[in-house]
């Protein structure tokens, strides 16, 4: 799907084309999720999956690069959750660590790995 492709190669969900007051990718996909328009497989509905924050079923929608970033991210959790002041609460550590350091830690932002 084109759209998959675009968005794996950076494509900006918030660019607007040149014509004054032109929507955002985003802003097209919002508006036909709310015209119940953004079913699973659509494009707006892989926009909108894009717009949020990072989570494991959205990292392939990141580029490589950031994708790479993520998974280094990962395995320091991973890593940190194994030290003995964590011993007992290993699990509990991987969960914060994927469901709040990871989407905080990853940036959509093109400048920003």
């Amino acid at each position: 799907m084109q759209a998959r492709e675009l968005l794996r190669e950076g494509a900006d969900v918030h660019a607007r084309a040149a014509a004054r007051g032109a929507p955002s990718p985003l802003e097209l996909a919002q508006a036909r999720r709310a015209a119940g328009g953004a079913g699973d497989g659509t494009a707006a509905k892989l926009v909108l999956e894009a717009a949020a924050p990072w989570s494991p079923e959205s990292h392939q929608l990141w580029p490589a690069p950031k994708r790479a970033r993520a998974a280094c991210l990962v395995r320091l959790g991973h890593a940190l959750s194994l030290q003995p002041f964590f011993a007992g609460e290993e699990q509990a550590l991987r969960d914060l660590w994927r469901t709040s350091v990871m989407p905080q830690a990853m940036s959509r932002q093109p400048d920003v790995l």
